[in-house]
């Protein structure tokens, strides 16, 4: 299905320019029949180096998946649009869109109930346009910190380290 400079649903907030304007976007959905569901925007990021925000919206599917779209905006300018299965993301090899959809999909599925997550972690400090290995990433952070006797830090991602890597959530590391 393709959408041509659709309104993507009621004129958004941008959280730093509280201007109200619609949304104008070019993007293809690939292989699977989906509607946005336009009410509900579940999650924003802001990098300020570089300047890109991220959106995420659920996607209602034919299926039972749980499917986010993602946009990125580079300088308040869409430059990608893309519908995330959650279940297919690789932590050791994914892009920054992908961990936010992941970190939406282990809280709305209740597997993190954490206040610490994805989001919160060294995985997401930095924006990656291109796939890179986020549980790599995670683990030596994790590791200078008990090296450095930072422990509470330490224990948090420690804690979260234990979740990506528990054997029933094996398709986050195929």
């Amino acid at each position: 299905m393709k959408i041509e400079n659709s309104y993507l649903g009621k004129p958004y907030t941008n959280m730093l320019n509280p201007v109200k304007k619609p949304l104008e976007a070019t993007f293809d959905i690939q292989s699977i029949q989906s509607t946005v569901n336009e009410e509900e925007q579940v999650g924003y990021v802001h990098y300020a180096e570089p300047d890109t925000e991220l959106r995420m919206y659920k996607v209602d599917s034919d299926t039972d998946d749980l499917l986010y779209r993602v946009e990125t905006l580079h300088e308040g300018k869409l430059v990608k649009s893309q519908v995330i299965n959650p279940e297919k993301v690789n932590i050791k090899s994914a892009t920054t869109e992908e961990l936010f959809a992941l970190n939406k999909y282990l809280h709305d599925k209740k597997i993190n109930t954490e206040n610490f997550s994805i989001i919160d972690s060294n995985m997401m400090a930095e924006y990656h346009s291109k796939k890179f290995n986020a549980l790599g990433a995670e683990i030596a952070y994790t590791n200078d910190q008990l090296i450095t006797n930072n422990i509470e830090v330490y224990l948090l991602h420690k804690k979260l380290l234990d979740l990506l890597n528990n054997e029933r959530y094996d398709f986050m590391r195929e």
